[in-house]
C-alpha cells in the first residue's frame, strides 16, 4: 500500500469518526485497530465492536492498492498532531510508515484477514430524511434511554416507528422514542422520500444513534436508511467523502408509550428556559437523592426547593406564566435538567396534571417533542 492523503484535517476528521465505533474493551486484537483499505482513488476505514460498525471513504491519490489495520488510539493521535499538510502513508507486511512535513513515524499493524467481518449496507432502502432533522430527533430522545445497568436491553435503544403509505400517499411521519422506565422522551418529524410503503418498527441501540449523530453534523445530503433483517443501516454523504454506519437491531417488543403520555393538564407554565435551568442548576448543588420539589403557583411563580442534611438548602423562584391550580410535585433533578437541555426553543412549556403523575415539558409553540418526567415519592 502507498498512497498520499491530500488533507490531514480531513483525515483526522475521518479517523475521530471511525474511532467512535472501536470498543473500549475486547477480546479481539484487531478490533482495538482502525481497518484501512486503498483502492484506486478511494481511501475506506473501518471500525466495528461487533454490534455497531462504520465505514468512512474519502478521496485519496493512490500509487499502490492494499490494506492493512492499526490501532486506532495511537494513529489518531499521531494525526491529530501533524501539521495541515499532505500525508504519505506507506504499508509493508502490515507495517506502516506515516509522513508529513518533517514528521515520520512507523507502526506496527494486524493483518486485515484477522479483522471481524464488517457488514455493508443492504439494497432494501426505508426512504431518506434530512441529515438536521435526523440528528436534532437523535439528540432529543437518546438522553432518556436506559444504561446498560438497568437490565431491560429494550430500553437501551430508540423506538423508530414509521406508519405505512397507500398507493396514493407517501407518509411521511416518523416517531423516535426512548426511555427508562423514569422518563420517556419522543419526537415526531418527516421523512424526505419513501422507498418502501410498509409500515416498519425497529428498536436501534441508543449508542449506536449516538455516534451517528457526529457525523451528520458534517452531511451535505439527505441521509439514505436501509433495513434488513437485524440490521439497520444509515448512508451520510459529506463533502470529499461518505460514511455508512451500521447496527444491529434490538429484539423483543417495546414497550406501549401511548398510554404514559398524558393528554391533558392541570395546570401549565410557560417560562425562560435559561431562568428556569439556571435554578434547577443551583438547587442541584443541595438535591439529595436527586429530588427537586416543584411548586407553581399563578401569583408567586415556580418555587423550586433542594435541600441537604449536610451541606444546607436551597430555595429559587423562577418568574412564569400560569394557568390552572397550584401543583405541587417532585421530580429527579437531573431528569428535569436533561429535558430542559434537548428543548431548543427559549421558552418551555410544562404541564402537570398531579404531584403524583408525570410532568410534561414541551418546546413553545412546538409540540413535535415532548418530554415526560415521572414523579418521585418523596415525605
Amino acid at each position: 500500500m502507498k498512497v498520499t492523503i491530500l488533507s490531514q484535517h480531513d483525515f483526522k476528521r475521518a479517523l475521530s469518526a471511525v474511532s467512535r465505533f472501536v470498543p473500549t474493551k475486547t477480546t479481539i486484537p484487531s478490533a482495538m485497530n482502525i481497518k484501512i483499505d486503498v483502492e484506486g482513488e478511494t481511501l475506506r476505514l473501518q471500525a466495528t465492536d461487533l454490534t455497531m460498525a462504520m465505514t468512512y471513504e474519502m478521496r485519496c491519490a493512490s500509487e499502490k492498492n492494499g490494506t492493512t489495520t492499526l490501532p486506532s488510539k495511537l494513529l489518531n493521535d499521531l494525526v491529530s498532531n501533524l501539521p495541515p499538510n499532505q500525508i504519505e502513508l506507506e504499508c509493508n507486511n502490515d507495517i506502516a510508515t506515516i509522513a508529513c512535513g518533517k514528521f515520520s513515524s512507523t507502526i506496527n499493524g494486524i493483518s486485515s484477514e484477522q479483522f471481524p467481518e464488517i457488514p455493508s449496507l443492504n439494497d432494501n432502502v426505508v426512504g431518506t430524511i434530512s441529515a438536521s432533522l435526523l440528528r436534532e430527533a437523535l439528540n432529543q430522545v437518546t438522553p432518556a434511554s436506559a444504561d446498560a445497568k438497568g437490565g431491560r436491553p429494550i430500553l437501551e435503544g430508540v423506538f423508530v416507528q414509521l406508519p405505512a403509505s397507500t398507493d396514493e400517499e407517501d407518509n411521511l411521519n416518523v416517531t423516535f422514542s426512548a426511555a427508562d422506565g423514569f422518563r420517556l422522551a419522543t419526537k415526531n418529524t418527516k421523512m424526505s422520500s419513501r422507498t418502501n410503503k410498509n409500515a416498519f418498527e425497529v428498536v436501534i441501540p441508543a449508542e449506536s444513534l449516538t455516534e451517528l449523530t457526529y457525523v451528520l453534523a458534517h452531511a451535505t445530503e439527505d441521509v439514505v436508511i436501509t433495513l434488513n433483517d437485524n440490521l439497520v443501516g444509515f448512508r451520510v454523504t459529506m463533502e470529499n467523502a461518505t460514511a455508512s454506519v451500521v447496527s444491529r437491531t434490538i429484539d423483543g417488543k417495546y414497550p406501549d408509550i401511548a398510554r404514559v403520555i398524558p393528554t391533558v393538564y392541570l395546570a401549565q407554565v410557560t417560562v425562560s428556559k435559561q431562568e428556569l435551568q439556571k435554578a434547577v442548576r443551583v438547587s442541584k448543588l443541595f438535591a439529595t437523592g436527586n429530588i427537586l420539589r416543584f411548586k407553581v403557583n399563578a401569583l408567586l411563580g415556580i418555587q423550586l426547593s433542594a435541600n441537604d442534611s449536610q451541606k444546607g438548602n436551597n430555595a429559587s423562584v423562577v418568574e412564569a406564566d400560569i394557568v390552572g391550580p397550584e401543583v405541587e410535585i417532585a421530580l429527579n433533578i437531573n431528569y428535569v435538567d436533561d429535558a430542559l437541555s434537548t428543548i431548543p426553543t427559549d421558552k418551555v412549556v410544562v404541564e402537570f396534571q398531579s404531584g403524583q403523575q408525570p410532568a410534561v415539558f414541551i418546546p413553545n409553540e412546538d409540540t413535535t417533542f415532548k418530554h415526560i418526567v415521572m414523579p418521585m415519592m418523596v415525605r
